[in-house]
């Protein structure tokens, strides 16, 4: 009846399943049997599967459909199954189940007619293929009982009656042998019909019986797949005038949720234990921790409220026209920003307004290139160095192969001329960083920018909203107890459920723990609810413990300032670079930029002045070459009054990087100006 290719694939599915069933029985045998069971009440769930579908029959021919074939007894085809289901455990053994859902039961029946024909004037064996393709889908609901002969196997037993949604079919012969020749249509097939079966029945009613096991997916057993192998038979016909039977076996899974009945507990079993070897108590972990505010003075402020305020703002951040390269590199480094002829051709300036200062540096060859493309009379020199020490010392062909890789980039990327751009090379920079200090060594590893024209290498100017953070620091004040000493915290912070910042470590809890939320405006707060923190503590015993808080937060929007009429201000951050190494008076750059922020200061404007140094030196000496840059900074914009600092050693930018060094030999300039409606 089947072909024997379709015989091994339903051996292959049936022994597939039984070994997986055999598997996982021996595994579920092995299980900890002091775990207790816990039996799903009701069962809920979906289904789907793969079927093989195979079709018995008995007729010579549909009604209508002229063929010449002896009889189509048999068919095969793939399909498919999907639906819900409900299962009611009646018993420890027992469950009544219901599916509903839809079949895909299509098939092709063949039947093979041998003939003689004549090719030339001889005549061979010929061979007609008599196909009828069924198009058979139904919905339907399936009733049948489980048994459960052990804890890992499901037998089921049951019927099935469905509606037919698609009962089409395709007929037609084709000249199957030999390889040439034709029908009378001189083509090599014929009696082609299609259409819906004829005399099809409404309804079908079949027998169902199949094996399955369940495999928890949580603890407590109440999310189950289900794999589960099912073999069909159609008691009714697909035709009422003549004999075709469907039916086939279908692979599939289900994935089932339940409720729970409680489990019943083993009758407790009291052990006296002798006091001298009862179990140590659990060693002792607590901990607590509480948050106050510091405000820029440096005061503490206890039972204080968050408040984060949004102010319109000129933000000016200088463009360092230096490049850095690896030790004996000519490679741009991979954290400088390149792009594609594509990318740039839709780059703006404008899209860096939201970008802070060292990413906005790392764009520096970019906004060469548009700078460059927008100012075609413009020209660039490059100017490339080393680090006059080890196998760099003397090699001015490595600095020439750096300002290469830069003008080739302006070039094969923003379309700048090789003639608008000059190339020369030397050893140390003009104006080189220490050459003793390996902070320094790497300094001086760079091509220096210069050009004819201003507009190249002018500061990006962005107008912005900020936001600033009052009081701009949080202390949290972490507190212990453990007996078997701390290994590892965590303190976290953020806003309903999404986490703003974390600070680690392993080892005891430091005695206080400061989040400079006014330096980190990525980690600011953007809701005007609650700021909740946690501090979770380990120890050597494995334990944890964990302790939280909240701190009230405002939020005050310039919007809502216009709304209520608050009192608002502007705030203009600039910031002068390049101060040369170890130098505290401004350069030609830094004089430009002291004209543009001078033009922008108002009478009723508040200036505070800040002036920083990068870690190379000593700490004494770094603060009085601060306050110097910071002084020199105030007589270039005539501010006599104001705040003018120096605060030494700065952290603003990561001292690890030479471009971050660079960034840190700065003088900050913040120009609040009241807003008058």
């Amino acid at each position: 009846m089947f072909d024997p290719i379709d015989l091994h694939m339903i051996r292959s599915f049936i022994a597939a399943l039984l070994i997986a069933l055999a598997g996982y029985g021996m595994a579920h045998a092995q299980q900890d049997t002091s775990v207790l069971k816990q039996d799903p009440l009701t069962r809920y769930g979906i289904y789907g599967d793969i079927g093989y579908n195979i079709h018995n029959a008995d007729f010579k021919e549909l009604r209508d459909c002229p063929s010449c074939a002896q009889r189509f007894t048999s068919g095969t085809g793939l399909g498919y199954a999907f639906g819900l289901l409900f299962e009611l455990p009646v018993s420890d053994q027992f469950l009544l189940g219901l599916r509903g859902g839809y079949v895909q039961e299509g098939a092709t029946l063949t039947t093979i007619e041998k003939t003689t024909v004549i090719v030339g004037n001889a005549t061979t064996e010929g061979e007609f293929d008599h196909t009828i393709a069924a198009n058979i889908a139904t919905i339907g609901l399936e009733p049948m009982v489980g048994y459960r002969p052990t804890d890992w196997l499901i037998i089921y037993g049951g019927g099935r009656v469905a509606y037919l949604l698609t009962k089409s079919f395709e007929q037609k012969e084709t000249l199957a042998k030999p390889d040439v020749g034709t029908f009378e249509n001189f083509q090599r097939v014929r009696n082609i019909y299609t259409g819906d079966i004829p005399d099809a029945a409404t309804t079908m009613i079949s027998a169902l019986v199949g094996v399955g096991t369940e495999l928890p997916l949580n603890r407590d057993r109440s999310l189950l797949l289900a794999p589960e192998l099912f073999y069909n038979y159609g008691i009714t016909s697909v035709r009422t005038d003549s004999s075709w039977h469907t039916g086939g076996f279908h692979l599939g899974v289900s994935l089932k949720y339940g409720s729970l009945k409680a489990p019943v507990k083993p009758p407790e079993i009291i052990v006296e234990v002798p006091k001298d070897t009862m179990p140590a108590h659990k060693p002792l972990l607590a901990a607590a921790v509480t948050a106050v505010g510091v405000d820029s003075n440096g005061t503490t402020l206890n039972n204080f409220q968050l408040r984060v305020e949004e102010f319109i703002s000129v933000s000016m951040r200088p463009l360092l026209n230096y490049v850095f390269f690896d030790d004996s590199s000519s490679a741009i480094p991979s954290r400088y920003t390149r792009m594609s002829p594509a990318d740039a051709a839709g780059f703006q300036l404008a899209s860096l307004h939201d970008v802070p200062t060292l990413p906005t540096y790392y764009n520096l060859l970019n906004i060469l290139g548009k700078r460059m493309s927008d100012n075609p009379g413009a020209a660039i020199t490059l100017i490339g160095c080393n680090s006059g020490a080890g196998g760099e010392k003397g090699n001015t062909g490595l600095s020439r192969q750096r300002a290469i890789a830069i003008r080739d980039y302006l070039r094969d990327v923003w379309g700048v001329a090789e003639g608008r751009v000059k190339v020369t090379a030397r050893d140390l920079p003009e104006n080189p960083s220490s050459v003793t200090d390996p902070d320094g060594v790497a300094e001086n590893r760079r091509v220096e920018i210069y050009s004819d024209s201003w507009a190249i290498v002018e500061p990006v100017v962005t107008n912005d909203t900020i936001r600033t953070a009052n009081p701009p620091v949080v202390r949290f004040n972490p507190t212990t107890r453990s007996e078997a000493g701390v290994t590892g915290w965590t303190l976290s912070m953020g806003q309903e459920g999404t986490e703003l910042r974390r600070f680690t470590g392993e080892g005891d809890v430091p005695s206080s723990v400061e989040w400079k939320i006014d330096l980190e405006k990525e980690h600011m707060p953007r809701a005007p609810v609650p700021l909740d923190y946690a501090l979770e503590v380990r120890d050597g015993a494995g334990q944890t413990f964990t302790t939280t808080g909240t701190l009230p937060v405002e939020q005050v929007t310039v919007r809502k300032k216009r709304v209520e009429r608050i009192a608002d201000k502007q705030i203009d951050r600039y910031s002068l670079i390049i101060f040369d190494f170890d130098k505290g008076d401004l350069n030609e750059t830094n004089r430009k930029i002291a004209q543009f922020i001078k033009a922008r200061i108002r009478p009723t404007a508040a200036v505070t002045i800040e002036g920083s140094t990068d870690r190379i030196g000593e700490a004494e000496y770094n603060k009085r070459l601060s306050e110097e840059r910071a002084r020199s900074t105030a007589r270039a914009l005539g501010v006599t009054g104001g705040t003018v600092r120096g605060i030494g050693e700065s952290s603003l930018y990561d001292n690890d990087l030479p471009e971050g060094r660079f960034y840190c030999r700065t003088v900050s300039i913040v120009v609040e100006t009241p807003v008058v409606e």
